[in-house]
């Protein structure tokens, strides 16, 4: 697993998933201004990057990851793995910090709860095992307000909200029941509605919800990764819900 240093070097290390390091992970929607693997290693960081080192660093973590830097997706090998890996690491983070962009905090407005569920973070199909899988979340606004503590201090409970956004139960959102104990229909309809920016990607998107790993293959379309993607849960499962999609 590669993960960025927190101290300023922004240089990347190796390390061992098992045995390695507590870090700070990020969930995020993709813009024009991403930076990639090959920008950092040719012109270093920006904006977004900066904001998650220091944040990491002030909590006390070393290391951090996001996917648009951690990832060379100029390697095939590199990527099926990470793909294959992710929710793993999401869960295996000691903390998750969720940048929203298209929010401002505002706790004397009284919509300020539909605009908070309004996000585009709540549409895509990535975070949404980022959501799930992640144990410590911590959300920002597009000021770098830290909505958690804000919305904490006046009585205000973001799970609760996310809940009803997102129809997922709080007992998984809090880790209090497993994922697995949840039927493929309803785990399926957890996602109906979201998009991604490739087509492929609404299938592998599920793939640490399901347990999945499966070979990561573009340009089969849509389709046929969402077919290989129920193939391989009817091998592992019994659950006929899955005929319900």
């Amino acid at each position: 697993m590669r993960l960025l240093r927190t101290d300023g070097t922004l240089k990347f290390a190796w390390v061992n998933e098992e045995k390695g390091p507590k870090y700070a992970i990020l969930s995020h929607t993709w813009g024009e201004e991403a930076v990639v693997f090959s920008d950092m290693i040719s012109a270093g960081s920006t904006g977004k990057i900066k904001r998650l080192c220091d944040l990491a660093s002030i909590g006390g973590f070393k290391y951090c990851w996001i996917d648009t830097t951690c990832i060379n997706k100029g390697s095939s090998a590199e990527l099926g793995e990470a793909l294959n890996s992710m929710y793993k690491w999401y869960h295996n983070s000691a903390v998750c910090y969720i940048f929203l962009e298209d929010f401002e905090w505002q706790p004397s407005t009284p919509t300020s709860n539909k605009r908070f569920r309004s996000c585009r973070w709540f549409q895509r199909g990535w975070t949404l095992q980022e959501l799930i899988a992640s144990r410590n979340r911590k959300f920002y606004d597009k000021n770098g307000t830290d909505i958690s503590a804000a919305a904490e201090d006046i009585g205000i409970h973001l799970d609760e909200i996310i809940e009803k956004q997102t129809g997922i139960e709080l007992a998984i959102l809090r880790h209090e029941m497993s994922v697995k104990e949840v039927n493929v229909a309803t785990r399926m309809r957890w996602a109906a509605g979201r998009e991604t920016t490739r087509g492929e990607d609404i299938a592998f998107c599920l793939l640490g919800i399901f347990d999945i790993h499966m070979p990561i293959l573009y340009g089969q379309g849509r389709n046929r990764a969402f077919r290989r993607l129920q193939e391989e849960i009817l091998k592992n499962s019994s659950d006929e819900s899955i005929f319900a999609w």
